[in-house]
């Protein structure tokens, strides 16, 4: 607002200036006291040699002597009926001395005319400019603001689906853009909130159900003990040992459920360091190769790094990450099946592939298997999995600012890549 204010100030100044110079020429051209031809009737007095050879007709002798007397005591005005006279000496070609009388009266008289003309001019030209400029305010700024009420009214009562049109110049188009961005900001955080409860929903639905299952079967051990359906020592002990394997599974999905729920909430910060990622994956291929084996199954690493490189990742987070996705492609692999962990690079990133060869994921089910709370009927008939697991190896990979992504062809296996950026 004050931007426009001080253009239009800036433009009623301009005008006005405009205005009262044109009134200055005009009345310059008009008025004869400006002009060297027309200032009154001027007086002479030519005097050579001492002697005055030629004046006015009007000037009497007396009155030439006693004007001669002014350019020898050097006077400039001259007093004469009660008319004050401006003395101007100047020299002739014969070297005769010319006093020139210009009534000084009709010069005060233009140029006070000639100011009151200029004030006047700037006082009318000022008061329609002010009022030109006005109107043009209230239409610029006033009206705009009766508009961006009823916009803001709108909003406030949660009408967003129309969008706000830009209204007026400068600073108050401005304004209405800015409302329309708070309106784009809105709606963004509307539809966010919706997917989040959504998604709060569809967790509660995805582990009561998860949680029913083990809680029925565990239910089903105890009440089989209880009612004497295992009538020896050994079918007793065996029915504890599967009651306390679903108490494993069950601390499993509430682990990753609230792991999970922290990461997706950022409330799980990360603590980088460098690590060199062949040693990284060196001990985590180990690691796991005892249980690859006792499947009959078999994990190995091919590192094709023509040298070290580095990463800066949660040393901590990333192996769960790993261990994640490991786990799960442990379940996935055929019996005498091999997992391969290969180590590339490119200019930029370190590429780490999970490759299996198990039955590979159907393509409909493929750019699902990394969302959040995704049901695969397949994932959720794992004996131990939360279905959570490569929802959480996303989260952090996403939160190091790597990428992570699935390749896979049905009967063929599956490939799980993780881009990290070099050190």
């Amino acid at each position: 607002m004050k931007k426009t204010l001080s253009y239009a100030y800036l433009k009623i100044f301009i005008i006005t200036l405009s205005v009262v110079c044109s009134t200055g020429v005009l009345f310059y051209n008009l008025c004869p006291s400006f002009k060297e031809s027309g200032r009154g009737e001027p007086l002479f007095v030519v005097i050579d040699n001492g002697r005055i050879i030629l004046k006015s007709e009007k000037l009497s002798s007396k009155i030439a002597d006693d004007i001669k007397m002014t350019d020898f005591l050097e006077k400039e005005l001259y007093i004469l009926n009660d008319t004050m006279y401006t003395i101007k000496k100047s020299t002739s070609d014969s070297g005769a001395v010319v006093l020139t009388l210009i009534p000084s009266s009709d010069i005060n008289k233009a140029i006070t005319i000639f100011m009151w003309v200029i004030f006047g001019a700037f006082a009318i030209s000022f008061y329609f400019a002010t009022l030109y400029y006005k109107r043009k305010l209230i239409e610029d700024n006033i009206d705009p603001i009766y508009v961006f009420s009823d916009e803001l009214s709108k909003i406030a009562q949660g009408e967003l689906t129309n969008s706000v049109k830009e209204f007026g110049e400068g600073e108050t188009a401005e304004l209405f853009s800015n409302l329309e961005k708070l309106r784009i900001r809105l709606l963004d955080a509307i539809f966010y909130q919706k997917q989040a409860d959504e998604n709060r929903s569809f967790l509660v639905s995805s582990i009561s159900h998860d949680l029913k299952t083990p809680v029925t079967a565990i239910k089903g051990y105890l009440e089989g003990i209880v009612d004497g359906v295992c009538g020896t020592d050994e079918k007793r002990k065996e029915y504890i040992n599967k009651a306390l394997k679903k108490t494993d599974l069950i601390a499993v999905m509430i682990d990753d459920l609230l792991y999970f729920s922290k990461l997706d909430l950022n409330q799980i910060p990360y603590n980088l360091k460098k690590i060199n990622i062949a040693s990284f994956l060196d001990y985590a291929v180990a690691d796991n190769l005892a249980l690859f084996l006792r499947e009959g199954k078999n994990i190995s690493l091919e590192n094709t790094l023509k040298h070290d490189c580095f990463v800066l990742i949660d040393e901590e987070k990333f192996q769960r990450v790993t261990q994640n996705i490991i786990d799960n492609s442990l379940k996935y692999t055929n019996r005498g099946g091999k997992l391969s962990v290969i180590l590339s690079e490119n200019c930029a990133s370190v590429l780490i592939e999970f490759k299996d060869d198990g039955e590979g994921i159907k393509k409909d089910e493929l750019s699902h298997i990394f969302d959040k709370f995704y049901r695969a009927d397949s994932a959720r008939k794992i004996e131990g999995s939360s279905g959570l697991g490569l929802a959480i190896a996303k989260e952090i990979t996403e939160g190091l600012g790597g990428r992570i992504w699935a390749l896979s062809e049905e009967g063929e296996g599956t490939s799980v890549i993780i881009s990290l950026k070099k050190m």
